[in-house]
C-alpha cells in the first residue's frame, strides 16, 4: 500500500491494482495495459507517476495511462542488480532483476558512478542515507557493508549481515538480529547500542519520535530499547506481524486477531467484534492521520481517529 502525492490510497494484490479515492475502488488489471496482475511493489517518482513492479517486469501509470518500463539506460551486475541512471529527469533507481525497485534517490552523477561500480562486485541488499552526514550505507548479500561519503566509497566491514534502518531524527542503526549496533565512522567500528539474547526470536518494528526502538519478540511480546536498557511489555500478542507508530507517538500493532493501539500506559484492542478485520499484515497512516489496516483474506479497514 502506499498514499500518492494526490492523496490517492493505492493497493497491489494478486489480481492487479486497486486506487481509492476515499468514496470508492477503481480496479486495473492487465486489460488496461498493466504488465502483470500479480502486483509486489508500487512507488511514485518525483513527477507524479506511479510505478507497478511485478515478478516478471514495471508498469508505469502517468497521465492515466499504462506504459512498459524498458530497462535500456542500464548498469547490470553479474548478480541481479541493475542501476537505472535516469528514473526520471531528477531521480535514479535501483532494481532487481525482476524490476523490483531497491532504492530511488536523487540523481547525483558522481554516486551514480560509484553505485555503478559497487553493483558491479555485490549484490545490494540494504541502503539508507544518513541526512546529518549526507553519507549513503550500503549493504550486500555477501555480508558487506560500505560507506559513501562525498565523492568516494570506503569498505565498513565485511562479516554484516543484517539490515540498515533510519530513526526519526535521521540516525542510522545496523540490525543483525541478535545485535543493534551504531557505526562509528571515525574509529571505523561498529558500536553496540543493544543486545538480545541469541535464542530470542526478534524482528524490527519502527521507531518512535523519542527515537527509542520496538521489536517483536517471539511475535507474542514487544520490547522497547531506549539506548540504556529495554522495556519489555507483559501483554502477550496472538503472532505479531506489524508495529507502527502514527505521528501522535502511538503504538500500533497488527496481529493475526485484530489490531491494539497503545497510548499512554493502556492498550486498546480492536477485534471483529469491533469493526476490526483479522489476520491483519500490514499498516500504514496517510496524511490525514488516518490508519489503513490490510488482512489477509479478510478485506481493508480504516481508523479515522473516532
Amino acid at each position: 500500500m502506499i498514499q500518492d502525492s494526490k492523496g490517492y490510497l493505492w493497493l497491489g494484490t494478486k489480481g492487479g491494482v486497486s486506487r481509492f479515492d476515499g468514496k470508492e475502488f477503481k480496479n486495473y488489471t492487465v486489460n488496461d495495459g498493466l504488465l502483470s496482475n500479480h502486483i509486489r511493489w508500487i512507488i511514485e517518482d518525483g513527477e507524479g507517476a506511479i510505478y507497478f513492479s511485478s515478478l516478471i517486469g514495471t508498469s508505469r501509470l502517468y497521465n492515466g495511462k499504462f506504459s512498459t518500463v524498458i530497462l535500456n539506460d542500464t548498469i547490470k551486475s553479474g548478480r541481479s542488480n541493475i542501476i537505472v541512471p535516469r528514473f526520471t529527469e531528477k531521480e535514479f533507481c535501483i532494481l532487481q532483476s525482476n524490476g523490483m525497485p531497491i532504492y530511488i534517490a536523487p540523481y547525483d552523477t558522481i554516486l551514480i558512478q560509484i553505485l555503478a561500480t559497487l553493483i558491479k562486485k555485490h549484490e545490494i541488499y540494504t541502503i539508507a542515507k544518513e541526512d546529518t552526514y549526507n553519507k549513503y550505507w550500503i549493504s550486500t548479500i555477501d555480508s558487506t557493508l560500505f560507506c559513501i561519503s562525498k565523492d568516494s566509497i570506503s569498505l565498513f566491514s565485511n562479516n554484516f549481515k543484517g539490515r540498515i534502518r533510519k530513526d526519526k531524527s535521521g540516525r542510522i542503526f545496523m540490525f543483525d538480529g541478535n545485535n543493534i549496533y551504531q557505526p562509528d565512522t571515525t574509529n571505523n567500528l561498529f558500536r553496540v547500542y543493544y543486545s538480545f539474547n541469541k535464542d530470542k526470536n526478534i524482528s524490527f518494528g519502527d521507531f518512535d519520535y523519542n527515537n527509542n526502538a520496538y521489536f517483536g519478540l517471539g511475535q507474542k511480546k514487544i520490547i522497547v530499547i531506549d539506548g540504556l536498557g529495554k522495556i519489555e511489555y507483559k501483554k502477550k500478542f496472538n503472532y505479531i506481524n506489524k508495529l507502527l507508530i502514527d505521528t501522535e507517538n502511538n503504538l500500533w500493532i497488527a496481529t493475526e486477531t485484530g489490531f491494539y493501539r497503545k497510548y499512554s500506559n493502556a492498550f486498546e484492542n480492536f477485534t471483529t467484534e469491533t469493526g476490526a478485520n483479522e489476520y491483519v499484515w500490514s499498516i500504514v497512516e496517510d496524511e490525514q492521520q488516518n490508519i489503513w489496516f490490510a488482512s489477509y483474506g479478510d478485506g481493508l479497514s480504516m481508523w479515522n481517529g473516532e
